[in-house]
C-alpha cells in the first residue's frame, strides 16, 4: 500500500518551472498507434475528447484528476455513410454524417445526439440537408465549423454539376438546437469560377465570415446575421496608399471588440517586407484601422533567411493569434510549407515547420515589438503508405505550442537536442525530424514582456517515460490560466496540465 502510494504521488507531483506548473496524469494505452485525440472541452470535473484512429471514431471522457479514461465509446455510423463533424454542445455529443442517397440523387446531412455525461446515445437520426447532386461520383464534399462558444454549426457543401457546369455551393447554418438559421446556396457556371475560399470564421451569433482568393486579388466576404444573410464582400486592395503590394500571408480573427481583423506580411517582391493590418467594423463593415509597418532592411534580410534545403519562398503562413487585454494581440507567425514530391514508384509529401516570427501589435496595429525563434522541423511521409490524416498526425509532435501571462510570453516546441544552446539562425541548426524524434527534446522560449529579454530552456517536464509532446494537441480553457496538453509514443499517452502564474 505504501508503495502504491509513492508512486501515485511521484505522477501527480507537480512540477514547477520558472511561473508555469505542469501536472501529468496517469499513463494510458490506446488500441493501436493511430490513436489521435482532439480536446473538445474541459470543465472542472472532466476533459472531454473526440479520437480517432482513421477508421473509427471515438467520444471519449476523462477523469480531469488521474485524467484516465471514464470511457470511450465508438460511434456507430451506418453503413456508406461518412462522418462529417462531431461536436460538444450543451452535453451532447452531435455527430452530423453524410450520404448519397441512390434513389432521388440527393447528398443528405443527418444528425444523432451521444449523451455526453453517460456516453450513450439519445434518441434517433434527424434529417438536416438534402441537397441534388448529378450522381454518386459527384455526390460533393461536407465540411463544417463551429462558433467559438460551440453553440453555432456552420454547415457547407460543395458538388459539381458536370452535364450543367455548375459549381454548387451551399451553406446552412444551425443553432446548438438544431435550427436552421441559415439556409444559403450559390450557383456558379463553370467558366467563371476562378477563386477559392478559405479561413471560415463563425461568430458567436451566428454571422459567417470568409477570405477568398482569386487572380483578381483577395477578398473578404460574410454572411451577416444583422444584414438579413445579405452576402457581402469586399476586395482588400491596397493600391492607392501602397502601389504594387504582394499579400505574403493572410489571417482572419476578432479582436477584443470582436471587430474584423485581417493582417499578415507583405512585400513589394518575393521578400517580407513589412506587416499590413486591417480592422473592419464586424456590423457596418467600415474600415476602421488600415496601417501598414514597414520592416528595417535587416529584419527583412532575417526573416528571409533560408538554410540549405528549405524550399524556396516558403512563408509565414501559419498564425495563431493571441489577443492582449489592452485590446492589442499578438501574432506568432510560423514559416511553414508541405509540397508533394512525384518519385518513379510513389508521391511523398514533404512538410516544413521552421523559424517563428512574433509580433506584438498595439490595438491600431502598430508593432511595438518584433521577435525571431530560429527553428526547423521537417517530415517526409510517402503517400502511398500513408493516409492525408495520419501524416497530418505523424505532423503533430511539430510546430508550436504558444501562450501568455501578465509578464511573459511562452513558445514551447520540440527541438533538436544539439540546438538548445543557439538562438540564432545559423546554418548549422539541426532539423528535427519525426523518425529521429529521439534526438529532439522540448524547449521553451521565454520572453519578458518589459526588457524583451529572449530565454530558451530545455523542458523535459513535457514529456516522461520517452513519450513525446505534441504541440498541436493542447485546448487552451476559456478565461482562466490553464492549458491541456498531450503526449504520445506508440500505444501510450498522457494528458497533462500546464497553469500559468
Amino acid at each position: 500500500m505504501a508503495r502504491v502510494l509513492l508512486l501515485s504521488l511521484l505522477i501527480f507531483n507537480a512540477i514547477k518551472i520558472s511561473s508555469q506548473e505542469i501536472t501529468w496524469g496517469e499513463l494510458n494505452k490506446s488500441l493501436n498507434e493511430n490513436y489521435s485525440p482532439q480536446i473538445l472541452k474541459a470543465d472542472s470535473n472532466y476533459i472531454y475528447t473526440l479520437a480517432s484512429d482513421y477508421t473509427d471514431f471515438y467520444i471519449e471522457k476523462f477523469d480531469i484528476n488521474k485524467m484516465t479514461p471514464v470511457y470511450s465509446t465508438k460511434v456507430i455510423k451506418p453503413q456508406e455513410s461518412e462522418i462529417e463533424l462531431i461536436n460538444l454542445i450543451n452535453d451532447k455529443f452531435i455527430v452530423f454524417y453524410s450520404f448519397y442517397n441512390e434513389n432521388d440523387k440527393t447528398a443528405e446531412l443527418r444528425a444523432f445526439a451521444v449523451d455526453a455525461v453517460t456516453g450513450r446515445g439519445i434518441g434517433t437520426a434527424i434529417k438536416l440537408m438534402k441537397l441534388p447532386v448529378e450522381n454518386s461520383r459527384r455526390a460533393g464534399e461536407f465540411s463544417a465549423i463551429t462558433s467559438q462558444d460551440g453553440k453555432m454549426i456552420l454547415v457547407n457543401h460543395y458538388c459539381y454539376i458536370r452535364n450543367k457546369r455548375i459549381h454548387q455551393n451551399s451553406y446552412v447554418l444551425f443553432n446548438d438546437s438544431l435550427q436552421i438559421v441559415l439556409d444559403k446556396t450559390e450557383r456558379i457556371e463553370s467558366d467563371e469560377l476562378n477563386y477559392k475560399t478559405f479561413n471560415y470564421q463563425l461568430d458567436n451569433n451566428g454571422s459567417v465570415y470568409f477570405m477568398k482568393a482569386s487572380r483578381e486579388g483577395l477578398f473578404i466576404a460574410s454572411y451577416d446575421v444583422f444584414n438579413n444573410y445579405e452576402k457581402w464582400e469586399e476586395k482588400i486592395d491596397f493600391s492607392e496608399q501602397h502601389p504594387n503590394t504582394i499579400l505574403k500571408s493572410a489571417y482572419l480573427g476578432f479582436n477584443n471588440d470582436q471587430n474584423l481583423v485581417v493582417t499578415g506580411l507583405y512585400g513589394l517582391t518575393n521578400k517580407n517586407e513589412g506587416l499590413y493590418f486591417l480592422e473592419i467594423d464586424r456590423i457596418s463593415k467600415e474600415i476602421m484601422i488600415n496601417r501598414f509597418s514597414e520592416f528595417s532592411d535587416s529584419l527583412s534580410q532575417t526573416l528571409d533567411f533560408s538554410r540549405p534545403d528549405d524550399p524556396e519562398n516558403m512563408n509565414y503562413s501559419n498564425i495563431i493569434s493571441i489577443n492582449k487585454k489592452d485590446g492589442g494581440m499578438y501574432l506568432f507567425c510560423e514559416r511553414y510549407d508541405r509540397r508533394f514530391i512525384a518519385g518513379q514508384y510513389t508521391v511523398n509529401s514533404l512538410t516544413w515547420f521552421n523559424d517563428v516570427a512574433i509580433f506584438d501589435l498595439t490595438k491600431d496595429g502598430t508593432v511595438l515589438h518584433t521577435y525571431l525563434i530560429p527553428k526547423s522541423q521537417y517530415n517526409k511521409s510517402s503517400v502511398s503508405m500513408l493516409t492525408a490524416a495520419k501524416m497530418l498526425k505523424k505532423c503533430e509532435y511539430l510546430s508550436i505550442l504558444p501562450w501568455t501571462d501578465d509578464s511573459c510570453l511562452y513558445v514551447a516546441y520540440n527541438d533538436h537536442i544539439e540546438n538548445v544552446p543557439y538562438l540564432n539562425r545559423q546554418y548549422l541548426y539541426k532539423r528535427v525530424l519525426i523518425k529521429e524524434l529521439k534526438n529532439s527534446v522540448p524547449v521553451i522560449i521565454t520572453i519578458n514582456k518589459t526588457t524583451g529579454e529572449i530565454i530558451k530552456n530545455k523542458y523535459t517536464q513535457l514529456q516522461s517515460e520517452e513519450i513525446y509532446f505534441k504541440p498541436q494537441v493542447n485546448y487552451p480553457v476559456p478565461h482562466s490560466r490553464t492549458l491541456f496538453i498531450f503526449a504520445q509514443k506508440g500505444l501510450q499517452y498522457r494528458f497533462g496540465r500546464l497553469t500559468t502564474e
